[in-house]
């Protein structure tokens, strides 16, 4: 039952309310990280499947489809009807941003041309091309190369309006000793900008005058494409070998990791899926292509040495190997890892139409929260360090539920939401 505890907070039009969870499901099993594998992506029960010719070098999934990039520039979108060559081409591997505007979308860019991808196709997008994106505080932020250290930000709720005007889309910019911005990652209640030598911090609440950006570290030259998000903590391939930023910053799975340090390491990719951060990189000894899984608290890692290329994360982690395009399939945890869930039961906090304005969470372990109502969805990432967490969702709809989970163990200890009458701030 999904109810407020006690008496709910009622001023004017805004009503706070406590989550209350109809049960919690756990298991996934316990053990050591003993390895893994991979398998043809399937889509509508079938493998992807490209018209003879194609050359697959990258994929990425949303909903039931797939966009299936190919050497040359060709993108073809898969789905349970086949493959269908799309009007849109890229120039290299696109950089992907979800995004979120009524439903969940996947924003493609080569840094010349922007695509949406959705479970039902991919079409152009309005969005400015960008080489790094991400969607943050109900706004999409965009970074080119040719743009040093200028951030693009859309208006609020309007992810495709980057139009220049106080309260609307905008741009920032940001000179720093850290060198170019490398890579883009929501984190919490901020938006970390990983640059070439460093990482800082910004945070946008309300208008541009709000607006504040940090330093946090500098750091040895990160590879951008390795930047991910694994159960709330924050990963990356580094020329010293990986870190972590969950709060603090610190090297990750030390002893793992030391096969991939010491070497260029440029054409690095990574992804984070089930708690697992899965790395295509080289090995330092030979130079030889391996991709690797480490475990989301630095427990555990396993090698497999194979040609994987184009490894990417959207709806799954994909990647391409012997022409075919595959997703990893994982045959055990870490140490102590447990899957946990938490879902609530719809909620209509006022029985008419309403606005989602903020959470606040306190949990024990790294979480993934996702709200939806009937008009949307948000994801955040929990970092679960026993202290209230506060995000600003900005959801519209009339009835809400709301979803934790997590594959590294861990305990959510409540969960409160904020609701403003009519849908208006």
């Amino acid at each position: 039952m999904f109810a407020p505890k006690g008496l709910p907070a009622l001023s004017g039009s805004v009503r706070t309310a406590e989550v209350c969870w109809k049960g919690e499901s756990a298991a996934c099993g316990e053990g050591a990280l003993r390895g893994f594998g991979f398998a043809p992506a399937a889509v509508g029960g079938n493998e992807v499947a490209l018209p003879e010719g194609a050359s697959p070098a990258a994929a990425f999934a949303a909903g039931e489809g797939v966009a299936v990039y190919c050497a040359g520039g060709d993108v073809y979108f898969c789905s349970a009807a086949g493959a269908q060559k799309s009007d849109t081409g890229f120039t290299r591997i696109p950089s992907a941003a979800r995004v979120y505007d009524g439903s969940e979308g996947l924003l493609l860019s080569d840094g010349s041309s922007c695509a949406l991808l959705r479970g039902s196709g991919l079409t152009p997008s309005s969005a400015p091309a960008f080489d790094g994106a991400a969607f943050y505080g109900d706004r999409l932020w965009t970074a080119a190369r040719g743009e040093a250290g200028k951030l693009r930000y859309s208006a609020p709720t309007d992810a495709y309006n980057f139009a220049s005007a106080r309260g609307k889309g905008g741009s920032i910019d940001l000179p720093s000793a850290y060198g170019q911005i490398a890579a883009l990652l929501p984190f919490g209640d901020a938006l970390l900008i990983f640059r070439e030598r460093g990482v800082q911090r910004l945070r946008a609440r309300g208008d541009e005058r709000d607006f504040d950006v940090s330093d946090l570290f500098s750091c040895a030259r990160i590879y951008g494409e390795t930047v991910a998000d694994v159960g709330g903590k924050a990963v990356w391939l580094a020329e010293d070998g990986l870190h972590a930023y969950d709060g603090g910053e610190r090297a990750f799975c030390t002893a793992g990791a030391a096969a991939v340090c010491g070497i260029d390491q440029s054409g690095a990719r990574a992804a984070a899926e089930g708690g697992l951060y899965f790395l295509q990189a080289k090995l330092a000894e030979s130079g030889e292509p391996v991709l690797a899984a480490f475990a989301a608290d630095g427990s555990g890692a396993s090698y497999l040495r194979c040609v994987a290329e184009g490894l990417t994360q959207s709806r799954r982690a994909l990647f391409v190997l012997g022409g075919k395009v595959c997703a990893p399939t994982v045959r055990g945890y870490a140490e102590g890892n447990a899957r946990r869930v938490y879902e609530s039961e719809p909620f209509a906090p006022f029985g008419g139409r309403a606005l989602l304005r903020e959470v606040r969470v306190r949990a024990s372990g790294p979480f993934t929260l996702t709200a939806e109502s009937e008009e949307g969805k948000r994801t955040v990432s929990v970092r679960g360090g026993g202290r209230t967490e506060r995000f600003s969702l900005h959801l519209p709809g009339t009835s809400f539920d709301f979803r934790l989970e997590t594959e590294a163990g861990g305990q959510v200890f409540g969960l409160s939401a904020t609701y403003v009458q009519g849908g208006v701030q």
